[in-house]
């Protein structure tokens, strides 16, 4: 029979791993937060996710399954690392579900009353994004500024594409309550991402070269370095260059 106390230090180191997750991801428990990517935020997250990791080592595996377990934990963990690391390297991955934020909560199914004060939060969590992002221009590098360029407009996109459906998917708020919704969202559009937009294309200006990715306003693909890429498959055993052969032959296959 396995120890009750062992079983439920893997399931509490469980549900802490998935609540950190949820913190970084500002989803689901952690939907209240967006994460705001600033050197404080970054040192709290980081000693939180070390302290997880001390935990994960020093649990005991006396059996087989005990073992899988532990080592899936390593593997979520360093995911986790490899997350909060992009969080601040690469925050241009975070930008694109910003345009998400009319469809995701109107297909939400609280009440419009609480939809709308969870969106008008998190368009003052969403200035906080940008504000912290602009403080790290000078360690950000010129193709990372266009992708946060181009999926700003991407995401600037979608929103249009959803924003006529919002006085119908909000039609339990009375009228005023929706008019200060519309005019919300229009000061979010029309101030926080216009000048957001304004003081990024300033900083892309200053290093005399329009990035590869400030063209590219249709990509939602995560842009990560080949180098840093084999490094995190090299840690879970898996070969980049034998990956790549495996592609190449499926995409031959495929024009045959």
């Amino acid at each position: 029979m396995r120890d009750p106390k062992l079983v439920r230090q893997y399931r509490e180191l469980d549900v802490a791993l998935a609540s950190f997750q949820d913190k970084l991801g500002g989803s689901r428990r952690g939907e209240a937060s967006l994460f705001i990517p600033t050197k404080a935020n970054q040192r709290l997250m980081q000693s939180e996710l070390d302290a997880l990791l001390a935990r994960q080592q020093i649990l005991q595996a006396p059996d087989e399954v005990f073992s899988i377990v532990k080592d899936h934990m390593a593997d979520f963990l360093d995911a986790l690392q490899l997350s909060l690391n992009d969080a601040f390297s690469a925050p241009s991955s975070r930008v694109t579900s910003f345009g998400r934020i009319y469809s995701g909560i109107r297909n939400d199914a609280r009440p419009a009353a609480q939809r709308k004060a969870f969106m008008i939060s998190r368009f003052g969590q969403i200035a906080a994004f940008f504000a912290a992002v602009e403080d790290m221009f000078p360690e950000i590098e010129t193709a990372e500024l266009g992708a946060l360029h181009s999926r700003t407009l991407t995401a600037c996109s979608v929103m249009q594409i959803d924003k006529p459906t919002i006085p119908t998917t909000y039609q339990d708020l009375c009228e005023c309550e929706l008019a200060d919704l519309l005019a919300q969202m229009e000061s979010f559009e029309t101030e926080t991402i216009a000048n957001w937009l304004s003081k990024l294309e300033a900083e892309i200006a200053t290093r005399g070269e329009m990035p590869k990715e400030a063209v590219r306003s249709e990509s939602d693909t995560a842009l990560i370095d080949r180098e840093v890429y084999r490094k995190a498959l090299d840690a879970h055993g898996v070969d980049l260059d034998y990956m790549l052969t495996w592609y190449e032959a499926d995409v031959e296959k495929t024009r045959a």
